[in-house]
């Protein structure tokens, strides 16, 4: 990608009065890049260029403005072999490869939002609290409601499919197995249980494909019941109303850009580097891009298989969050929602990542799915969290370190739970694992019971420490009293 265009292909997409002030002040922070000042005028002239093309991208999709979007960069700012470095910065559309790991850059995040293949990230609308609304603003709520359902129907009869796929071939291996009574006098012992294992299989999916298709039954109940609310409030509602409604992409996106802007936001930091322009004075030595950034997931992911495992109202789900790229400096991964609201069975969460790091970058993203995986176990357990699981346990272990320490005992740990919880995930993740002891026992036992490394990791870690030999003779045990 050449970027020495860059700054002509953005600006005149916004007004002049808008593109004058910012070059203004951009020029003026090149001659004297120490005053704080000019900095900060410039950090808010940038923000309103960036938002006025986030929010318009979608109707001037060409290279530059993904560029610009993707890392946030001017060609003012980059000089020297920082050039080339950004240059070949990744520009490729999302491979069939994200469909297991979805992780986006701030355009294609932009597009997915507006196609609704990613639900919207804004909370709540206040105004839809309101006592009273008009008959537009009914339509519009009951016209949203009615495409998230659908969209939630078309997951669900998915993954009921697959179900009674897999009941289908388990049945099938069955009939196809199973002993005919002229058979039966010749027939091993072997031979007439050999099915046991595809009856249990096929067993243990009919209570999950009833569970389907309860919500099944549900969903369309509730589509029905907004259709007859959208057909009877069109007759309330004026013609011009109504193409307002239909071509309202832009609230949308005007409210995505809100929440996008406090993921970048939760990025950098409290204390972190918020200039939002890569620049040659901060430029990075390494760049998280898409590519690394699913390497990383995957690593995480193998060390702890069921990270995006959940189950609700008997439904099981596997799914990985979205992951959004944000151009910021940081130096933390965030998670902005473990189990979405709109679908609660199989919808996705969404974390984002920066891809500037001004920390390690295998730290970046475990800390990010860190956050991730307390917030999903803590929604999970619902008002349990403090007493049951993973949150319950960590929770009492946290207590009683600060018990500790008002008693004056030298312990040292993070005040902050879920922050306590997300440094000793990092460390159970990339340390470890690796047979390197860097928690306390207490820690370490809680994450080999509700956390489990798989069991090729454990064989070798059996190998490498008194505790966690400890750990496996205990899983040993344990496994013989169940009698596996």
């Amino acid at each position: 990608m050449d970027i020495t265009g860059l700054k002509k292909a953005i600006l005149p997409l916004v007004d002049p009065e808008m593109s004058e002030k910012f070059l203004k002040t951009l020029n003026a922070f090149i001659e004297n890049l120490q005053d704080k000042d000019l900095k900060n005028n410039l950090h808010y002239s940038y923000q309103d260029i960036y938002r006025k093309i986030y929010v318009n991208f979608l109707n001037q999709q060409n290279e530059e403005l993904r560029f610009f979007l993707r890392y946030s960069v001017l060609e003012d700012l980059i000089s020297g072999e920082n050039i080339e470095k950004v240059s070949n910065l990744d520009i490729s559309d999302g491979s069939s490869e994200e469909l297991e790991y979805p992780v986006y850059y701030a355009d294609e995040w932009l597009s997915l939002v507006n196609s609704d293949e990613i639900p919207s990230s804004a909370g709540d609308d206040l105004s839809k609290m309101k006592k009273t609304q008009t008959p537009a603003e009914k339509l519009k709520d009951f016209l949203e409601k009615h495409s998230t359902e659908k969209r939630n129907l078309e997951k669900i009869v998915v993954l009921r499919q697959n179900y009674i796929t897999s009941i289908h071939q388990y049945w099938k291996n069955i009939l196809m197995s199973i002993v005919t009574k002229d058979e039966l006098e010749t027939a091993s012992f072997g031979d007439k249980v050999k099915n046991d294992s595809d009856i249990a299989k096929m067993l243990e999916l009919l209570p999950k494909l009833m569970a389907v298709n309860q919500r099944v039954s549900g969903l369309l109940n509730q589509i029905s019941s907004a259709v007859k609310a959208i057909d009877s409030l069109k007759s309330d509602v004026s013609e011009e109303d109504l193409a307002k409604i239909q071509q309202e992409e832009s609230t949308l996106i005007v409210e995505e850009y809100k929440s996008v802007k406090q993921m970048y936001k939760m990025c950098v930091g409290r204390q972190g580097n918020e200039f939002p322009i890569l620049i040659d004075q901060f430029m990075p030595f390494s760049f998280l891009d898409r590519k690394k950034v699913i390497e990383l997931i995957k690593k995480v992911h193998y060390l702890d298989p069921d990270i995006f495992y959940r189950k609700f109202l008997g439904i099981d789900s596997n799914n990985p969050p979205f992951c959004l790229l944000a151009p910021v400096y940081g130096k933390q991964g965030v998670c902005w929602e473990a189990i979405p609201k709109v679908n609660r069975e199989t919808g996705r969460g969404k974390i984002a990542i920066p891809i500037y790091p001004s920390v390690d970058e295998d730290q970046i993203v475990i800390r990010g799915l860190g956050d991730y995986r307390w917030q999903k176990m803590k929604e999970i357990a619902g008002f349990r969290w403090m007493n049951e699981g993973l949150t319950g346990h960590y929770y009492e272990y946290h207590e009683n370190m600060k018990a500790e320490k008002k008693k004056g005992k030298p312990v040292q740990f993070n005040p902050d739970l879920k922050e306590s919880f997300i440094e000793n995930y990092i460390l159970w993740i990339k340390f470890e694992s690796q047979g390197m002891q860097k928690l306390d026992k207490d820690v370490r036992k809680i994450f080999w019971l509700y956390m489990p490394f798989p069991d090729e990791v454990k064989e070798v870690l059996k190998d490498r420490g008194f505790h966690y030999k400890q750990l496996y003779e205990n899983d040993q045990r344990k496994a013989v009293s169940q009698g596996y």
